[in-house]
């Protein structure tokens, strides 16, 4: 008698979890808001002959993009703007 319910507590935890994972996925997630001024990525360099260390930052500035946010729903990702329109 034990073992027929702990099958059927294991057969509803699995149950419960795919209906969570199939909640995530078609639930739109959302990150947070982009800004105008945004770090674009850096490199390191070492200058010959001297062998002086030189970083490079770039940066973008764009103010189309201010309070754009990238939104995910399953695999599918796009770019929203403030505004609530698909940015292509």
């Amino acid at each position: 008698m034990i073992a027929r319910g702990t099958t059927l507590n294991g057969l509803l935890l699995i149950v419960a979890g795919f209906a969570l994972v199939a909640a995530a996925k078609s639930t739109p997630k959302q990150t947070s808001g982009l800004h105008s001024n945004m770090p674009a990525g850096y490199d390191v360099m070492v200058l010959m002959p001297s062998k002086a260390v030189l970083s490079l930052i770039g940066l973008i500035e764009c103010p189309e993009l201010e309070g754009a946010q990238h939104v995910a729903e399953g695999s599918h990702k796009r770019l929203v703007s403030s505004e609530g329109e698909t940015i292509k």
